[in-house]
């Protein structure tokens, strides 16, 4: 299908499989759907699976607030050894022997614990950012060491799963030390702010044990209110199409129930106001300082408004041409 502009507007949660970049899921959606307007509101890595939220026509005025979520994660740390992208993609740099206690559960919670609230991170070498204009990835494939710095990220919650640790009489493991393992890794499940690198937390978690340790598996659960049991998967989308996309209205997200914002319904003479970007007045009093709210229209998300003199001036953040439809969907 020729990609061009089409009259779809609306949100797609994704159940991305392995193997694919966010990239190629976007690709996908803007070959089956025809739109050229297609973006996603946070990357995940080949190797990860999960929750992919990807906007389609008008919508992709949305990706940034989306972006700006919380997000839920589960993952896999996998002990004694780091590597260069800090996950199992990579090229294994250093190896650790295994201690005892990270077969402890209650030694693994103790640890975790010192990961919540807010800290400063180093993003991996092997990361998307960045610096004068080229990718991280791209200078350390060059044998580069990119100039992160690090930034500042929230973890809410990170809560041991699940604990598997091999004794060490299974199998012969040169890295295990006596009494250790030889083998372990944590099930982790993890509420983080916008822009924590999970990978970057295995590998900050090895080392503060002592053991190094890499990220074995990845799966995005959660962004805002949309979980992983809203996604569909690919092959819906394109069983749904068949050469045309009227099927794709069962798969829209609800827009406000994706940005988690208050509503205000516009009236005929604001409906107007808004589609020339005009400002509105007394349509939302009582609203903070700076709060953002979706105006909608005829059960479509028209614009972003942000509240000045406590809600009773609405400014405009974006106006969504045609609006994005899915709301009560």
């Amino acid at each position: 299908m020729k990609r061009g502009l089409t009259k779809l507007s609306g949100i797609l949660a994704i159940n991305k499989p392995a193997g694919m970049t966010s990239h190629d899921v976007v690709n996908r959606v803007r070959r089956l759907s025809g739109e050229g307007r297609v973006g996603h509101a946070g990357t995940l890595d080949p190797a990860a699976t999960g929750l992919l939220l990807v906007c389609v026509g008008p919508a992709t005025r949305l990706s940034d607030l989306l972006m700006h979520q919380s997000k839920t994660y589960e993952a896999n740390i996998v002990f004694g050894a780091a590597t260069d992208t800090d996950d199992a993609d990579g090229e294994i740099i250093s190896a650790a022997p295994l201690s005892a206690q990270l077969a402890d559960a209650d030694y693994a919670r103790k640890l975790l614990a010192g990961f919540t609230g807010s800290f400063m991170q180093q993003p991996p070498r092997f990361s998307a950012l960045k610096r004068a204009g080229v990718p991280a990835y791209k200078l350390a494939r060059q044998g580069k060491e990119p100039d992160l710095a690090p930034r500042q990220v929230t973890i809410d919650r990170l809560e041991l799963q699940e604990l598997q640790a091999e004794p060490a009489g299974d199998r012969n493991d040169a890295t295990s030390a006596p009494g250790a393992p030889s083998a372990c890794s944590w099930r982790i499940a993890a509420d983080v702010s916008k822009g924590t690198y999970l990978r970057a937390l295995a590998r900050d978690i090895g080392e503060a044990s002592g053991c190094l340790a890499h990220l074995g598996a990845l799966c995005r659960t959660r962004i805002g209110h949309i979980t992983l049991a809203a996604a569909v998967t690919l092959e819906q989308l394109e069983q749904a199409s068949d050469g045309q996309t009227s099927g794709w209205e069962q798969f829209w997200l609800d827009p406000l129930a994706a940005l988690a914002l208050p509503e205000v319904e516009l009236t005929p003479r604001e409906y107007g106001t808004v589609c020339n970007g005009g400002s509105l007045s007394g349509a939302a009093d009582g609203l903070a300082n700076d709060a953002l709210v979706a105006l909608t229209c005829e059960r479509r998300v028209m614009a972003i408004y942000q509240a000045r003199i406590g809600g009773r001036l609405l400014i405009p953040q974006t106006i969504i041409p045609g609006g994005v439809s899915g709301i009560g969907a």
